[in-house]
């Protein structure tokens, strides 16, 4: 009987220490949902000041070559296809 006792609290532990992991890993999620949100807020408030000029340029640089190599991929492939 002690055995099993013994063995049910090792369960409950182990199965207690998942639910706290899964529950961790969720609170991380939403907070950094959260502060992503709120990061884009301010930004999307501040975009135009002279403060995050810099960001802004960053970004738009950044995007337009993403869009620029993502053209390049479309036309290699139409041209593979040929």
């Amino acid at each position: 009987m002690a055995g099993l006792r013994g063995q049910l609290q090792s369960w409950l532990l182990v199965g207690g220490g998942i639910v706290l992991a899964v529950i961790g890993m969720k609170l991380k999620d939403t907070l950094k949902k959260a502060v992503d949100r709120i990061s884009a807020a301010l930004y999307g408030r501040l975009a135009g000041s002279s403060l995050l000029a810099r960001t802004a340029l960053r970004r738009y640089t950044r995007r337009t070559r993403e869009h620029r190599t993502s053209l390049r991929r479309l036309v290699a492939d139409l041209a593979a296809l040929d």
